[in-house]
């Protein structure tokens, strides 16, 4: 397609004033500036995108937006944050592996990346990591980071 451009991870049909962003398969989000508008689709194989923003742009019924709705964005709000939200799951009996490295806390000298200690908890409910950084510059304290570790 000779009107088709790629920059900054996004593809643009700039005669259209149309965006794109592609994902696995054909998903795609369209950004369709003249209509104030935004498609977001999953698919399962490629297509012409100037055909599909023609499609899209021949399927909008009006220049004026939605009327709001309060009630409506509360429910997709709620939807997005318990989407992105992890979830605990069940999870079998710890591996022999896990069992032996869990909770042992491993030391460095200085290093490039300035790691001073790790502490892996693979055994248990809560899957962790802690780790322990050496103080840069004026700092006069470790910093330390923590968070879960994801074992599904």
């Amino acid at each position: 397609m000779p009107d088709l451009r790629y920059s900054n991870f996004f593809w643009v049909l700039p005669d259209k004033r149309v965006y794109i962003a592609t994902g696995y398969n054909g998903q795609m989000i369209m950004i369709l500036l003249d209509l104030d508008a935004v498609a977001v689709t999953t698919a399962r194989e490629s297509h012409n995108f100037g055909e599909f923003a023609d499609c899209i742009s021949r399927s909008v019924k009006s220049d004026t937006a939605i009327p709001a709705d309060p009630v409506g964005a509360k429910l997709l709000a709620d939807k997005i944050t318990d989407a992105s939200s992890e979830k605990a799951t069940e999870f079998g009996a710890t591996s022999e592996m896990a069992s032996i490295g869990s909770g042992k806390i491993y030391r460095f000298a200085p290093n490039d990346i300035n790691i001073k200690s790790l502490l892996l908890v693979l055994a248990g409910p809560q899957p962790h990591y802690e780790v322990e950084a050496y103080a840069s510059g004026a700092s006069k304290s470790d910093p330390k980071f923590n968070g879960p570790i994801g074992l599904g």
